[in-house]
């Protein structure tokens, strides 16, 4: 960050549950494999626990965690629940594309997993929703449609054409 502006530069701060993710593990067609794979789950359940909290460590940081991960049955769903204590957000679309970023790599880590189980392709589709952390922000967001850099040009622009007209005006009546 550039240090001349650094007090101008603002930054959101994240606390609480961030986000939920929502996975949907599905095999085309087959209603008789859905109960094996979900035996194969729950025998694994714990590598598949690990390898997630991994991911999310990986690509969001040491400020986040997994608060829950539960599993339901039928087409298996995954749902999980990722917060923080505290977080400061300088860049929100940043930040979104990262959690963009960790979908598609828990989609990726999910499909190989239960690749691994056996004869049917296995489709994953996920995606996530913004938790109370983040509505929070972008409620804060909607509020400031004007920036502290653009009060500051506007300022430095208004004072300079005052002391222009001042000058003038002291040129002329001389």
């Amino acid at each position: 960050m550039n240090s001349k502006f650094r007090f101008f530069k603002h930054r959101d701060i994240l606390s609480g549950d961030v986000l939920s993710m929502r996975f949907l593990v599905s095999i085309p067609d087959e209603r008789e494999f859905n109960g094996k794979l979900w035996m194969f789950l729950q025998e694994t359940r714990s590598e598949l626990e690990a390898e997630t909290k991994k991911a999310v460590l990986q690509t969001l940081g040491p400020e986040f965690e997994v608060r829950d991960i539960s599993f339901k049955r039928g087409s298996i769903e995954i749902l999980l629940v990722i917060g923080t204590v505290y977080y400061a957000i300088s860049r929100y679309k940043n930040f979104v594309e990262s959690i963009e970023m960790l979908v598609s790599q828990l989609r990726r880590i999910f499909s190989r997993f239960f690749e691994r189980w056996g004869p049917m392709p296995v489709h994953v589709s996920g995606n996530w929703t913004p938790g109370p952390a983040m509505v929070r922000i972008e409620t804060m967001m909607s509020y400031r449609p004007i920036d502290v850099n653009t009060i500051l040009l506007w300022y430095v622009l208004l004072s300079h054409a005052v002391l222009l007209g001042v000058f003038i005006w002291l040129l002329l009546h001389r």
